[in-house]
């Protein structure tokens, strides 16, 4: 299985005005072919600051103060915005946690999945609304063709969430990053979202850095994680040893605080 993307000793801060604040501080963190890493702790420690830092998504008050972000080879953070801008989107997909949020409110959720399609596609106009009929199925959404006609505010939050992961998925990315995406969804939505992802990993073969402050769903589903705190990862580790022998006191609280029936 080889190494997806690597990241070295990323550092990152904010300016407000006057103040520096570190959001992140010396990150090393591996994501091999075809596998799910979960990148968690609590809200603020660093974990969303560093996923989109990978394609440079970041805001303007933020600066890369040292590191290295490589992907098959390359250092993103070299290449030029041209270059960034083609990975992102078709190498390297993102899904958020508020779907309705992330779509667009004007337009139907058919022209949206339509211009992703495009974007990355040298494709016609019908054959992408095709395509898009073909990524709603597989998405296992009722009646496409209804949903291709709707907007965002006319779907339920599963729904929308399901409409994200198709457009996310639209052009076959090597990797997935998802930033809490079922955190504004129920539990019952929720545990249909995971399972649905971990078939389409398996069917579509690409690589999930899953990013969440929920450790329960870290035990449940994936293979690998990392745990950050206050800006810098502070445990490693595969994720059955992570609940089991975990090697750092902030590790052990987060696993404390799980609620299990």
């Amino acid at each position: 299985m080889g190494k997806l993307l690597e990241i070295k000793n990323l550092s990152i801060q904010f300016r407000h005005g006057q103040t520096i604040v570190k959001a992140v501080e010396g990150v090393h963190l591996d994501i091999y072919e075809n596998e799910i890493l979960a990148l968690a702790g609590e809200s603020g420690s660093g974990k969303s600051v560093t996923a989109l830092s990978i394609t440079r998504i970041l805001p303007e008050t933020a600066d890369i103060i040292s590191g290295q972000v490589f992907f098959q080879g390359q250092d993103l953070l070299k290449v030029s915005k041209a270059q960034i801008e083609a990975i992102r989107g078709r190498d390297i997909s993102y899904i958020f946690q508020e779907a309705a949020a992330s779509l667009n409110p004007v337009l139907t959720v058919g022209r949206q999945i339509q211009e992703s399609i495009l974007l990355h596609q040298n494709i016609s106009k019908k054959e992408a609304l095709n395509a898009a009929v073909d990524l709603l199925r597989l998405v296992k959404l009722p009646d496409p063709e209804h949903i291709l006609s709707s907007y965002a505010h006319q779907l339920s939050g599963g729904m929308n969430q399901r409409v994200m992961i198709a457009m996310a998925l639209s052009s076959r990315p090597k990797l997935l990053i998802a930033d809490e995406p079922t955190t504004a969804l129920d539990v019952t939505i929720e545990a249909e979202v995971i399972r649905m992802l971990l078939e389409l990993k398996a069917k579509m073969k690409f690589s999930i850095l899953f990013i969440t402050h929920n450790l329960a769903l870290v035990e449940k589903f994936t293979q690998r994680a990392a745990i950050m705190f206050r800006g810098r990862i502070v445990e490693q580790a595969d994720s059955k040893k992570i609940f089991s022998s975990p090697g750092h006191p902030h590790t052990e609280d987060l696993i404390r605080s799980i609620i299990r029936l």
